[in-house]
């Protein structure tokens, strides 16, 4: 891409707004050192997660309006549409002697314990429940179109 050609890439909205399609439906990889998670895009492609935010929350209509929704309630009902329907999977690091990384498990997140917990949706709700800040930062980066940009829209973005 010449200098001219990248100028005008970053002077123009595509460059900071625009995703790639694909990772947003499929989903992209967010890891935290040695355990990760797989992502779709939460915003306007994922058409199943406002649905089932909606059926989920239709029971609620009326103390919704009345601002009385309990806080558990509205954390339970967000806990469960994004386990179903943002988080497809997690995984975890494979480990040699010396703590370096062989490679990774996936569909496995480790316990307190070191017990390895398999990806189910109810997992993910429970582990969501025990670490209410991971469930607000997977959230935040699957609102944010920059964690679904390609490689070269990212770098002209500057991100």
């Amino acid at each position: 891409m010449s200098k001219e050609t990248k100028a005008q890439t970053a002077s123009n909205p595509f460059a900071h707004f625009g995703t790639n399609k694909k990772k947003e439906d499929s989903g992209v990889w967010i890891d935290f050192g040695h355990y990760g998670f797989q992502v779709r895009r939460l915003g306007p492609s994922n058409k199943r997660f406002a649905k089932m935010l909606e059926a989920e929350m239709r029971p609620y209509k009326s103390i919704i309006k009345r601002n009385k929704l309990e806080d558990s309630i509205a954390d339970g009902i967000n806990h469960k549409v994004f386990a179903t329907t943002v988080l497809t999977s997690w995984r975890r690091a494979e480990l040699d002697a010396d703590g370096n990384r062989t490679g990774w498990k996936k569909g496995a997140m480790l316990s307190k314990t070191g017990e390895d917990i398999p990806f189910t949706v109810d997992n993910a709700i429970d582990l969501f429940v025990q670490l209410p800040d991971l469930f607000t930062e997977l959230f935040e980066l699957a609102k944010d179109s920059s964690t679904f940009r390609s490689e070269e829209e990212a770098q002209v973005a500057g991100n």
